[in-house]
């Protein structure tokens, strides 16, 4: 199953704002003072002959920062951000280029890029989960519980039967964004901006429908805008915080940022654009994707295959949710006449040869059997030897009510008694062993013959070795 989102911008984003966060790696100075003004446009001249690329190195990455060089230059922007996630970990996390016209310093990787409509899905599980908590009706009449008044007569009654769940399909029956024109007659009519939202719809209800609330999709950015307010009237709190802290637990709000809500001097280095944007991290795009599916529900189990895409004149961003459970975010501060398509497949199949050639390059000496993307065995002695070459190597494969224990050890010296079993059949398993030092490892899992009183049997599965 396959669905796609493709979209331009929030509504009210008319640009895309990069800021860039403290990285230790390259040592970014938050007190800097860059005029950023339509970076994207302006990025010209030869690339120097290195392109800064920022982030912990892990296995076989160069594969993926190649498809992200690419594009980087086919779009001809300045910086992009990367990362990919499986089973709540992060697995790649990486920057790329520059975040100043000088190129002076490097795009850290949890640099902050506008990922326009990416943010969409965001929204709807902050709708969705207001709704899980009882605090609107996702039937409930727009206007009606924003307590809008019309801004003169209504011409269109059906306008009073808009239902959040409408705004959340794209059928509002408003058009694509009414919210443009309303703006502009609440000028006329004498209000200032920034003009209040309430006045914005209070303009629309005079105006006819296009359409039968909830019978015809129409791709609207406005009805987004719509949903975020409604979700800061309701919370009593900013979307970005409700969304981070509440939706997320993220105790903290870093990874995301909407222009005119800086925070503090280390949570915001420069914008570079003159109007608003919503902003994030890669990383914590894939952290929500770890959470959530692209419909804003709760995410459970794996298997689906969705993507949401971004673009507008100073971003192209997507986020792609695997069948495997693998998360993709990539994010690019500006826009050409590049497919997000091209964009997706490229680093798709460079993920996939990744995983291929991590597990290729084990050694499994025994009966060792493939079942879809777990190699297992029950025999014991079965062995696998694994040289990487970094300070972490991480297994992962699945818990099973039947799986045994294996004896594992590091350049020769046992490191641990490793159970894999669960109660629960094919749930995530991760060991982690780290602080190694740099250079080239050895580890071997050798099948225990006992195994706890709880199991069935004495299987193993290794679906994968992540290296850092």
């Amino acid at each position: 199953m396959k669905n796609s989102v493709i979209g331009s911008c929030l509504f009210f984003l008319v640009g895309v704002a990069a800021v860039a966060n403290t990285d230790g790696r390259v040592g970014l100075n938050t007190e800097a003072a860059i005029d950023f003004n339509n970076l994207h446009e302006e990025w010209t001249g030869e690339e120097p002959n290195c392109v800064p690329v920022t982030g912990a190195n892990a296995v076989n990455v160069k594969l993926l920062d190649e498809v992200m060089l690419k594009y980087r230059k086919k779009i001809g922007c300045s910086a992009a951000t990367l990362a990919i996630s499986k089973q709540g970990r992060i697995m790649y996390r990486r920057g790329y280029g520059w975040i100043d016209m000088e190129r002076t310093i490097p795009t850290g990787p949890d640099t902050l890029i506008g990922i326009a409509s990416c943010g969409k899905s965001m929204c709807a599980a902050s709708i969705r989960q207001l709704a899980k908590e009882r605090r609107l009706d996702l039937n409930g009449k727009v206007f009606e519980m924003l307590a809008i008044k019309p801004q003169g007569p209504i011409r269109d009654e059906r306008v009073k039967d808009i239902t959040i769940n409408h705004v959340l399909a794209h059928m509002g029956g408003w058009g694509a964004d009414p919210g443009w024109a309303a703006m502009e007659r609440a000028r006329k009519a004498g209000f200032k901006d920034p003009i209040a939202m309430e006045t914005i719809l209070g303009f629309i209800m005079t105006e006819p429908l296009e359409d039968e609330p909830g019978t015809k999709a129409k791709y609207s950015n406005f009805g987004y805008e719509v949903l975020r307010h409604i979700v800061e009237k309701t919370s009593g709190k900013s979307w970005i915080e409700y969304m981070c802290k509440d939706l997320m637990g993220m105790p903290v709000v870093k990874e995301m940022s909407i222009k005119g809500e800086l925070r503090s001097k280390d949570d915001v280095l420069v914008w570079n654009a003159d109007d608003g944007g919503l902003n994030a991290s890669a990383r914590l795009c894939c952290r929500y994707m770890e959470k959530y599916w692209l419909t804003g529900e709760l995410r459970q189990g794996n298997g689906f295959c969705w993507n949401i895409y971004g673009s507008l004149g100073g971003s192209t961003a997507m986020m792609i949710w695997r069948a495997d459970g693998t998360n993709i975010a990539a994010i690019f501060n500006g826009r050409a006449d590049v497919s997000h398509g091209e964009i997706q497949n490229e680093l798709e199949t460079a993920l996939s040869t990744i995983l291929q050639l991590t597990i290729k390059g084990a050694s499994f000496k025994g009966g060792w059997k493939k079942f879809g993307p777990l190699q297992c065995s029950n025999l014991a002695g079965d062995s696998i030897d694994f040289v990487f070459d970094g300070t972490s190597v991480t297994w992962l494969g699945k818990r099973f009510d039947d799986a045994g224990q294996v004896k594992v050890e590091i350049d020769e010296k046992e490191i641990a008694k490793v159970d894999q079993y669960g109660p629960i059949r094919d749930k995530p398993f991760r060991w982690n062993f780290k602080d190694l030092q740099r250079g080239q490892h050895k580890m071997r899992i050798t099948i225990l013959s006992s195994t706890n009183s709880r199991s069935k049997g004495n299987w193993i599965n290794v679906e994968t070795f992540l290296v850092e």
